[in-house]
Formats: C-alpha cells, sequence, structure tokens
C-alpha cells in the first residue's frame, strides 16, 4: 500500500522503498518459517545477482569506511561523573 503522493513522486521506484520492501518481506518469511525459508527464498530471488557479486566484488566497504573514518578522529576526552 502506498499513498498517492508518495506514487505520484516516484515511491514505487524509489531504491530505499524497495529495499525497505524487501526486508520486510523477508522479515515476515523469517517469522512466519524460520531461517532455511528466509534463507531459500533470498537465494531463489538473488541468485542472479549474488552471482554477479561473487564475480565481482565490489570494492567499496561502507562498515570499513565508516570504521576508518572514526579512526582517524582524534580521541575525545572521558567524562567523569562526580
Amino acid at each position: 500500500m502506498m499513498g498517492r503522493g508518495e506514487e505520484a513522486s516516484g515511491g514505487r521506484e524509489r531504491a530505499s522503498t524497495l529495499c525497505d520492501s524487501f526486508e520486510a518481506l523477508v522479515g515476515g518469511i523469517y517469522l512466519d518459517g524460520g531461517l532455511g525459508a528466509a534463507r531459500i527464498f533470498i537465494l531463489r530471488v538473488a541468485a542472479a545477482d549474488l552471482d554477479a557479486v561473487a564475480e565481482k566484488p565490489e570494492e567499496i566497504n561502507p562498515k570499513e569506511n565508516f570504521r576508518n573514518y572514526f579512526r582517524l578522529l582524534p580521541q575525545a576526552p572521558v567524562l567523569r561523573t562526580p
């Protein structure tokens, strides 16, 4: 279900909306059928995409970039409460 405004502004094609919907669907399958059912669904739906990623992995790792960014920042002083 999508509101008229969201649909009119391209909500059906918006990557974040599609990702959220897919995540909710996988979560529902997991809650209903367990990890095995969710795994089977993901592998069936995303097999071609997973194969493509395995063949040509993306060099960008957002999580590691996030960690590295904060490692470079000066250490904040520890505040102690009296």
